[in-house]
């Protein structure tokens, strides 16, 4: 953020800021991971008036506000670009409706507001047993260029999930494809190895799945899935099944 000492030097209405939101939607400093992980279907840019600190983040008065589809299975660096090149077009807009004299600002309505966090390493975190592999999939794409998703090992160390792709499917499929190892997972956070796709697959809440290419243990390297798999063959448990999570 700018320093106070550093924004009391303009006046209110020459302190712009572009927010990769459609404020007061997602105020703060992950905006875009958090409407990606939301799995919501449009965003935006806002140009704001920037407020010292003591006021809030992103609480200024708008002065013009872009409407922008994401398109299905957006990643962070896709959206983030888009933006990007909007907000620019917005910016250089009101600056000219500045000049002209034939732009106002117009105060937010707080009651419609809502909070973008900063990413943390408890938002990577999994939990098999309540988030279905939509919201698994939806995650890694909004998080994963800086937190790959985790969940833990049964020896309780870290395994991190890097690009699951959520494949949704009934429990009880036929014994062809991609179904056939599924049915050997019967709780939420029970994994195999599919060797008709070479990933591991995942059941997570509400009778979905996710796969997944690539993992990392603690303290390993990165590995494809099936050069992972024979590595942990001493956790399995009958069925050819590893737990993870708690």
């Amino acid at each position: 953020m700018i320093p106070d000492h550093v924004l009391q030097l303009f006046p209110v209405s020459r302190r712009l800021n572009v927010h990769p939101s459609l404020i007061p939607l997602y105020r703060g400093p992950a905006p875009i991971q958090h409407v990606i992980a939301d799995g919501r279907d449009e965003t935006g840019v806002s140009i704001i008036e920037m407020k010292e600190k003591k006021f809030g983040a992103d609480k200024g008065d708008i002065w013009a506000i872009k409407n922008i589809d994401i398109p299905p299975r957006s990643h962070y660096a896709d959206l983030r670009d888009s933006l990007a090149d909007e907000g620019g077009k917005v910016l250089v807009y009101v600056l000219r409706n500045m000049i002209n004299g034939t732009i106002t600002a117009s105060p937010q309505d707080n009651s419609k507001a809502s909070h973008a966090p900063f990413i943390t390493t408890e938002t990577a975190k999994i939990d098999f047993h309540t988030w279905d592999a939509e919201k698994i999939e939806r995650l890694s794409r909004a998080i994963g260029h800086q937190r790959p998703l985790t969940t833990t090992y049964p020896s309780s160390e870290t395994l991190q999930l890097h690009a699951p792709k959520a494949l949704v499917r009934s429990h009880t499929a036929t014994n062809t494809g991609l179904a056939k190892p599924l049915q050997a997972l019967q709780a939420p956070g029970e994994a195999t190895y599919d060797p008709t796709t070479g990933y591991i697959a995942i059941r997570c809440a509400n009778d979905t799945y996710v796969y997944v290419p690539k993992l990392k243990q603690q303290h390993k390297k990165l590995l494809e899935a099936k050069a992972w798999w024979p590595g942990v063959r001493k956790e399995w448990i009958p069925r050819r099944v590893l737990k993870l999570g708690s």
